[in-house]
């Protein structure tokens, strides 16, 4: 789903009723993952700012595998008032279609993200509890894969040898260009790549001549 509502890291205000009987108490949640195929659901985290919830933690912001939480320091969340524990040990699994019913009857509301770092760092620690379920630590496992790949995607495109430039002034009308310099000199001019093949009524950069290329730009640009 690209609704950023329903990406990772998505936190939300809601109303819960829990078996301790006090009904429509305030919490906050947080998804874990994203949807990506369509057998999956949402890893959703309870938070609590009960300071006593778990005695025992370490100075560690990742508590597990010894307690099953990460703790958010104040003010590195906006929404978070006071330092708040993200519970892995109360975390359940949720259908998009259950937090959208929620969201119409006015019982859930969207608030805000964690930053990547931030939450790279709540899912890590999370593939160390001992509390949550196979099915879920397949989609944090899963989640963070993503972040691995566009992570290196990332990283060679930066590594990435410049795009070649050429005057096509200087060329023959007939030479075919290689897409990755049409590319480059749409960039240089900054004109689309639907725009340019539109011109020329074409659906892909392979096998034009310098010519065709040279007379759309001036076409686009004039």
């Amino acid at each position: 789903m690209s609704d950023k509502r329903f990406t990772a890291g998505a936190i939300w205000e809601g109303y819960f009723d829990f078996d301790d009987g006090v009904p429509g108490r305030r919490k906050y949640i947080i998804l874990l993952n994203e949807i990506v195929d369509s057998s999956d659901y949402f890893a959703v985290a309870f938070t609590t700012s009960n300071e006593q919830r778990y005695r025992g933690e370490t100075t560690k912001q990742c508590g597990c595998p010894d307690v099953s939480c990460y703790r958010v320091e104040k003010g590195q969340v906006s929404c978070f008032p006071t330092t708040t524990w993200v519970q892995f040990d109360n975390t359940y699994p949720a259908r998009p279609a259950e937090l959208e019913a929620r969201e119409k009857a006015g019982k859930l509301k969207y608030l805000t993200h964690l930053p990547e770092g931030l939450l790279r760092a709540v899912l890590n620690c999370a593939k160390k509890s001992d509390d949550l379920s196979g099915a879920l630590l397949g989609l944090i496992e899963k989640m963070l894969k993503r972040f691995d790949a566009a992570a290196k995607v990332a990283k060679e495109a930066k590594q990435a040898p410049p795009r070649p430039k050429v005057d096509l002034h200087q060329l023959p009308d007939k030479e075919v260009l290689a897409v990755t310099v049409i590319e480059a000199e749409l960039e240089r001019h900054k004109v689309g790549i639907e725009a340019f093949c539109a011109v020329l009524e074409v659906t892909e950069l392979d096998g034009l001549c310098a010519g065709d290329v040279r007379a759309a730009l001036d076409l686009l640009k004039g």
